[in-house]
């Protein structure tokens, strides 16, 4: 995916970006460790490419989360890349250790992966996914019916803990950018290689945005647009400067109607019916476009984000854009340079969310809090579930000296859990409706999420595909090797053919 072409146009915005970062006086040290991440990304990013990883695209999103974003909204906001940040330069520096484990891991998993797929066969022929797709669909469908007559629909993951099995229900909440992936594979299949877009895929798109409505859940919303991608890419396909302008265009309604309609919601009462919380997202909706309602609504948006978040890395409430910020690991750099410390026991402790919780339950063991939860009550002394992601989990348990070595093991096993449960990305709708589950969860979430991804959410994955194939005779052997003939001259012919 990464053209020589492509590669020059990177190294001149990168060199643009330390200029400008230089201009509104950041620091000199901080534009040295910053240049030196946006100069290795690529690199690491071809490593990775080159093992067929879907852990390519995981790589590249947390970056863009943590970093790349966030250095171009500061010169657009005429901000000094190292403000409103406690421990900028070591926060940098961290990030800097954090993409060169990401390498040193890369190098150490590619002899183990590369030519080689995951559990399963994945079917290619048009039938077959056509028929994943509706058995997706069904299942998501199911789930928020169930969810919702059991009293858990529009929550998030934490209430689904309890050890009462309800995680399943969970996890089948989000098969419909399983659907997304397998129909843009069909129309790219049937086509020749000619097109990725078809109505089943609109209409399935469509689907997922209602869903992450309804869910009151931004990645669930956008679930359905990642798997997209991921299987556009997956299947041959390169990125346009008609891309790149059609995501500028989208950004615009998305940051300043969709987001703020979706945190807004989230003010509505828990208790309200299906129909009254329809009505109210409708009003909001029709308020965000109106320009005297919208400064209200905003007003309340703000408030409302002053509230809860502390990370104002673009100083006062920028709504979205916060999201995109180094906060989280300088807020646990400062955090552990004062004293604070949950030592390497903590990271021991979260193996146990590998575990349905109903298992546990029934030996008696109890599973300590997820590592987000402590770090947060610790730094705070509150916990409202705010994002903090692996690298800061890690850096609190073990500090500078050995951060290097834990994460550099920690992502070496998730690379090599990713392809075991996914398989190779290359012509595989599978990889990319998974990666479309866990694409910033790295960087935003902790150990205690990203663990029960591989373990249990993957396993369940992996059923629903194995079982729809058995029953559709489409099953095949469990191999190391990435593709059969016949899904080589279903998928890859058509790459070839059109030169995609």
């Amino acid at each position: 995916m990464l053209s020589t072409e492509v590669l020059i146009w990177w190294y001149a915005v990168v060199v643009a970006t330390g200029v400008c970062q230089l201009l509104l006086q950041t620091h000199v040290l901080f534009v040295a460790l910053a240049q030196a991440i946006l100069l290795l990304l690529p690199w690491v990013f071809r490593t990775l490419e080159h093992s067929g990883s879907m852990a390519t695209l995981v790589f590249a999103a947390i970056f863009t989360k943590l970093f790349v974003v966030s250095q171009w909204v500061k010169i657009v906001l005429l901000q000094a890349a190292d403000s409103h940040l406690d421990r900028p330069v070591e926060t940098v520096f961290v990030l800097l250790l954090s993409l060169l484990a990401f390498w040193v891991a890369a190098l150490a998993a590619s002899p183990l992966i590369t030519k080689r797929g995951g559990l399963v066969r994945i079917p290619q022929d048009p039938d077959f996914l056509l028929r994943i797709a509706g058995v997706a669909v069904g299942l998501c469908v199911a789930s928020i019916l169930l969810r919702y007559d059991v009293g858990l629909s529009r929550v998030g993951d934490a209430e689904y803990t309890e050890g009462e099995g309800l995680v399943i229900l969970f996890y089948l909440g989000q098969l419909m950018p399983l659907a997304v992936a397998a129909l843009t594979a069909r129309a790219f299949i049937q086509s020749g290689g000619r097109r990725y877009v078809d109505s089943l895929v609109v209409l399935v798109l469509l689907a997922g945005f209602l869903q992450g409505l309804w869910e009151n859940q931004r990645w669930i919303m956008m679930g359905g647009f990642v798997a997209f991608v991921a299987t556009y890419f997956s299947y041959g396909g390169r990125l346009r400067v008609r891309h790149l302008v059609l995501i500028v265009a989208m950004a615009a309604p998305m940051q300043f109607v969709v987001f703020p309609l979706v945190d807004l919601q989230r003010s509505f009462r828990r208790d309200i019916s299906a129909m009254e919380y329809a009505s109210r997202t409708a009003e909001t909706f029709v308020d965000l476009l109106d320009t005297e309602e919208s400064a209200r609504e905003r007003e309340e948006l703000n408030n409302m984000y002053r509230s809860w978040d502390t990370r104002l890395y673009y100083g006062d409430p920028t709504g979205f854009f916060d999201r995109f910020s180094p906060n989280p690991l300088d807020e646990t750099i400062h955090y552990f340079d004062l004293g604070g410390e949950l030592g390497f026991d903590h990271l021991v402790n979260q193996l146990a969310y590998g575990v349905p919780n109903m298992l546990l339950r029934m030996v008696g063991i109890e599973r300590q809090p997820r590592g987000g939860i402590v770090l947060e009550t610790a730094i705070h002394g509150k916990s409202s579930n705010m994002n903090y992601g692996v690298m800061a989990e890690v850096f609190a348990a073990v500090g500078y000296w050995y951060f290097f070595p834990v994460l550099t093991v920690i992502v070496f096993l998730y690379i090599l859990g990713l392809h075991v449960v996914y398989g190779r990305f290359q012509y595989n709708y599978f990889a990319a409706f998974g990666f479309s589950t866990l694409y910033f969860n790295f960087a935003v979430a902790d150990l205690g999420d990203i663990i029960p991804q591989l373990t249990i959410q993957g396993t369940l994955n992996v059923i629903v595909l194995a079982a729809t194939a058995v029953v559709c005779g489409r099953l095949g052997p469990l191999r190391s090797e990435p593709r059969s003939e016949h899904d080589r001259a279903q998928a890859g012919r058509a790459v070839e053919d059109t030169g995609a």
